[in-house]
């Protein structure tokens, strides 16, 4: 049930972006790393790919905004995650780990340097 309450938290964290981004403020941009940190940490693959979705729609929606530094960090837990998901030998998960950098890398702004 636990499991299931964590994930289902952040899929709601990202179905929400599109109106989060307009409340975001600096208290809330430096809480939200820390959280999908944690997340992406989880041990339960269905937890670390919802917070892996999560992040990059975050990252997405913040790309031009001077905020999105703060997510630097998370970059190498979202690449773990998807290597845990290769590991799992669970490719399916692992592409939909990879789309998330595919939107990234899709944007104009320049996130990868």
């Amino acid at each position: 049930p636990q499991q299931d309450a964590r994930e289902m938290g952040f899929a709601l964290l990202e179905q929400m972006v599109d109106s989060l981004d307009k409340f975001l403020d600096d208290a809330m941009v430096a809480m939200l790393p820390q959280l999908l940190g944690h997340g992406l940490a989880d041990p339960m693959p269905a937890v670390s790919m919802a917070a892996l979705k999560a992040t990059g729609e975050i990252m997405v929606a913040l790309l031009e905004s001077p905020q999105l530094g703060a997510f630097n960090p998370l970059v190498v837990p979202m690449l773990n995650v998807i290597q845990a998901q290769c590991q799992s030998g669970d490719e399916d998960l692992a592409s939909a780990g990879l789309d998330v950098f595919c939107d990234l890398s899709q944007c104009d702004v320049a996130f990868f340097d």
